[in-house]
C-alpha cells in the first residue's frame, strides 16, 4: 500500500513538471512573431533598396572610386535619405577596411559610435565597384 501512494505522488510529480515545460514553451503573444517579421521586412527593404540604388548607378555617380575621403556625402546622403519613406529613421556610416566615417564624412573613432534604440536594425551594404570596397552601414527604425 506504501508502494502505490508513492508511485501516485511520483506520476503527480512528473505530470506537473510535464505542463511546466509545456506552458513554459508555448509562444508569448502574436506580438513577438509579427515584431520579428516587421525587423526582417525593414532590413530586406532597406538592403534592397541600397542595392536598387547602386544597380542604376546612384552610389557610384556620388562617390569617388579612388579616394573615398574625396566622396561628395551631402550628395550621397540626401540620395539614400530621399529613398526612404518619411516612417524610417536612419543613420549612415562608412567603413571602408581601416576606419569609419559619418554621414557626414568626418572620422570616427570607432564604427556604431552612437546612440541606437533597442528596436534599430542594421543593414551592411558594400559597395564594390569601388577600388576599395566600402561597406555601408545603415540603421534604421520605423517610427510611427
Amino acid at each position: 500500500m506504501n508502494k502505490k501512494g508513492l508511485y501516485f505522488w511520483v506520476e503527480m510529480i512528473f505530470l506537473v513538471i510535464v505542463f511546466i515545460l509545456i506552458f513554459a514553451n508555448l509562444p508569448r503573444s502574436a506580438d513577438n512573431f509579427i515584431n520579428v517579421k516587421d525587423r526582417n521586412d525593414l532590413g530586406n527593404f532597406g538592403f534592397s533598396t541600397l542595392r536598387s540604388l547602386d544597380n542604376i548607378g546612384t552610389l557610384d555617380n556620388a562617390t569617388n572610386d579612388t579616394d573615398f575621403s574625396a566622396t561628395n556625402f551631402t550628395v550621397l546622403s540626401s540620395y539614400i535619405r530621399g529613398s526612404f519613406p518619411s516612417t524610417i529613421e536612419i543613420d549612415i556610416e562608412y567603413f571602408n577596411g581601416t576606419h569609419c566615417r559619418s554621414e557626414f564624412g568626418s572620422m570616427l573613432s570607432s564604427c556604431g559610435n552612437f546612440t541606437k534604440a533597442a528596436d534599430t536594425i542594421r543593414v551592411d551594404y558594400t559597395m564594390a565597384k569601388m577600388v576599395n570596397a566600402t561597406t555601408m552601414h545603415l540603421y534604421m527604425r520605423r517610427i510611427f
